[in-house]
């Protein structure tokens, strides 16, 4: 699936998400912003962006904007994923630095 993280955006406040990523698939030519990582005691998983919405009693809803059709195929989309992450998180600032940037 050829998997790469452009960038991890963390969130502290203790709960089970721990960010959003943008993903590249390089392979199809897709990136997906928004992916969500979560983890929770011995487990980490990804989900899919998804768009909230208020439901008519007031409480909030939400609504997937991509889903795999082959749960098999997610799984292997997630374990490439967290895989491509602890890669990702290994680099130095250096490798992780914009070369692009002229200063």
């Amino acid at each position: 699936m050829s998997v790469e993280i452009l960038e991890f955006r963390e969130r502290n406040d203790g709960g089970v998400l721990k960010g959003h990523l943008k993903v590249r698939l390089s392979k199809i030519g897709l990136e997906i912003y928004g992916v969500a990582l979560f983890d929770k005691g011995a487990g980490r998983w990804v989900g899919l962006p998804r768009k909230d919405y208020i439901k008519k009693d007031g409480t909030k809803g939400w609504n997937d904007i991509l889903k795999f059709t082959d749960f098999d195929v997610f799984k292997k989309f997630q374990a490439e994923v967290l895989e491509a992450l602890d890669e990702y998180m290994n680099k130095t600032p250096e490798e992780t630095a914009d070369s692009d940037v002229p200063f």
